[in-house]
C-alpha cells in the first residue's frame, strides 16, 4: 500500500514513517523537500493520508 506521511521530517513522522516502510510503500513529504521522497503527486491515487503534526 502507498501511504503518504506528511510532517515526515519531524520527530514523529520520521518515527511514524520508518515503522510504516517495513510493510508499505511510504511517500515522505515536508518541509525539507531535498531531504524528502517527493510530494502528493507521487502517490497517484489516494485513499487517506498521514499528517503526525495535528
Amino acid at each position: 500500500m502507498k501511504i503518504i506521511v506528511i510532517g515526515a521530517s519531524g520527530t514523529i513522522g520520521r518515527a511514524v514513517s520508518e515503522e510504516l516502510s517495513q510493510r508499505h510503500e511510504v511517500i515522505r513529504v515536508g518541509r525539507n523537500p531535498g531531504r524528502l521522497s517527493g510530494g502528493y503527486h507521487l502517490a497517484g491515487e489516494r485513499r487517506g493520508a498521514i499528517c503526525p503534526n495535528g
